[in-house]
């Protein structure tokens, strides 16, 4: 583990990270689970690795939120909302006045609308699952054949939320870009 955490410091700074080390810290919970054989260890270790996918992930939207417009408020629970209203405003509005200036703006509204709902429909699953792992004490991750539940979803599945988050706010920075915005 801390080699592999060694590794990743030389190349990686400030927000980003901090991002890629509550990727790997989750990543050593969900191994560390699935090393363990007592079904309240299993539980601690990976509530506490869905717990970390998700901070990933939401500092990954964060990060991009930020860059777009520095003055949103950006609480958890609140931020799928954001997305589908103020954001895709934001950049609706921006996409109109290009238009005028004969910037075709077909391809990037629909862009905008993919990666708002997309990332939007990720934060409120994640978010969910959040919650669950840190408050719903009758809700118990299981381990089965060597995969971590929590309830029907699979670690492996919360593992890649960041890398989607990533792949989202990418192409809302794309599009900001674009249209002026950074």
């Amino acid at each position: 583990m801390f080699a592999r955490f060694a590794d990743c410091m030389p190349a990686l700074s400030g927000l980003f990270w901090s991002i890629r080390v509550l990727e790997i810290v989750g990543k050593y919970l969900e191994e560390e689970a699935l090393r363990r054989s007592s079904a309240d260890e299993i539980d601690l270790f990976g509530r506490s690795a869905f717990n970390r996918y998700y901070y990933a992930t939401y500092w990954i939207v964060r990060s991009c939120l930020v860059e777009i417009d520095p003055t949103w408020e950006l609480k958890h629970k609140s931020v799928p909302e954001l997305l589908e209203g103020q954001v895709r405003k934001k950049l609706n509005n921006e996409l109109k006045k290009a238009e005028r200036l004969n910037i075709k703006g077909g391809k990037l509204r629909n862009r905008i609308y993919t990666s708002t709902a997309g990332l939007a429909q990720l934060m409120r699953h994640a978010y969910s699952k959040r919650v669950e792992a840190d408050y719903t004490a009758s809700s118990k991750v299981t381990k089965i054949d060597q995969t971590l539940y929590m309830g029907n979803e699979k670690s492996s599945s919360a593992f890649h939320w960041p890398s989607q988050a990533k792949t989202f706010t990418d192409d809302l920075l794309n599009v900001s870009k674009q249209l002026g915005l950074r």
